[in-house]
């Protein structure tokens, strides 16, 4: 009897101990978007979008901003503008700005995210090109809360192959992995609505390499093997008598890689082959008759658009796709030599494209 009530006492005190550091929902102001800025003056400013759930409150968004030296500083100098307890653990998004991105590198401002706990790091990272604190201000169409419409914004642009999608857990691998550099979302006010515009690319540094527009992240998801078929994708082909815009659905589509390493290259031969669905086609053309010439056609815009981006990410030595992992897997002897920058050494190779499209259907009447 004696040793029943004591394990009773014990689960009692136990369940006690676990109560007594809760944080009351009311008394809580949760961070659900945290924007990054710089001014002329290269000044750190933030923007936090807060959900407080006190009842005597007017919104359930309250924005706070202040000029900080540091993201760890910002929970105190935003904290301290906050009616609740400043938790940060139910982050979002976390948006930068393109001016930031032009003159910063990204690893230091977010190294208190990897290193605290209390951060989320499911949370989705974009650029943004425009000021944050304005985006985050704005009145929008589609709004309903502010942080529901970014992230539902980013995930369903992912969905529809007009961007990448990018927690600050991948952005943390890419940035920390040699072989492979950093891609993120970009999204600008345009007109009374907030849009995807496409991908941003980041070099080893950090720092904005490039933007890619949405018909070249589509591409770009395609060679990372990291795209849900089927995927429209629309072009203009070139024939003989006139230029015709053509829409398809790839059905099935794998980009394959071999590697090789040659005259002090790294040599990279690539494969795309496409099994595609015509969606619509503008043009005088018989479809099953033409049905080779449409696809010689199509294979030859869809090379080129992949040749055409190849060649933008090695002029700015990035590496999204992780062209690196294979040089590592298959050639690390050479690999060893450069892998502290390798991206000037991707710079530098030859890489073989080609894409292959095979039309299955002309669409249900057909």
């Amino acid at each position: 009897m004696k040793l029943t009530k004591s394990l009773v006492l014990t689960l009692i005190l136990i369940a006690a101990t676990g109560c007594a550091d809760r944080t009351e929902l009311d008394e809580s102001s949760l961070v659900t978007i945290i924007g990054m800025d710089t001014n002329d003056n290269r000044e750190l400013s933030i923007t936090g979008m807060v959900l407080d759930f006190n009842e005597e409150s007017k919104s359930q968004e309250i924005l706070l901003s202040g000029k900080v030296q540091s993201l760890r500083e910002a929970r105190t100098v935003l904290g301290a503008k906050s009616a609740g307890e400043f938790l940060s653990g139910k982050l979002q998004v976390l948006l930068i700005s393109r001016s930031l991105l032009q003159k910063n590198e990204m690893m230091p401002y977010l190294d208190v995210v990897f290193r605290d706990a209390k951060f989320s790091n499911s949370a989705l990272l974009a650029a943004c090109d425009c000021s944050v604190k304005k985006l985050m201000e704005g009145k929008w169409n589609s709004q309903p809360i502010l942080t529901e419409y970014i992230r539902k914004l980013i995930e369903t642009g992912h969905r529809s192959e007009m961007t990448v999608r990018t927690t600050l857990q991948n952005f943390h691998y890419m940035q920390t992995e040699e072989g492979v550099t950093a891609a993120i979302s970009e999204i600008k006010p345009v007109g009374k609505e907030i849009a995807v515009t496409g991908t941003m690319l980041l070099n080893h540094s950090g720092k904005m390499a490039l933007h890619l527009n949405k018909e070249e992240s589509a591409l770009l998801l395609l060679l990372q093997n990291e795209i849900e078929l089927p995927v429209s994708y629309t072009t203009t082909i070139h024939g003989e008598e006139g230029d015709s815009v053509v829409s398809f659905d790839m059905k099935k589509a794998k980009a394959k890689v071999r590697t090789a390493y040659s005259n002090g290259k790294f040599q990279f031969h690539i494969r795309v082959p496409i099994r595609a669905e015509i969606a619509e086609l503008d043009g005088p053309y018989h479809l099953a008759a033409d049905k080779k010439l449409i696809e010689s056609l199509l294979t030859d815009e869809v090379e080129h658009a992949f040749k055409r981006l190849i060649g933008k990410l090695q002029a700015h030595k990035v590496d999204p796709v992780g062209y690196g992992l294979y040089a590592r897997a298959f050639q690390y002897k050479q690999w060893k030599e450069v892998r502290e920058d390798w991206g000037a050494a991707f710079g530098q190779a030859d890489v073989d494209i080609q894409a292959t499209i095979a039309i299955d259907s002309f669409g249900v009447i057909e």
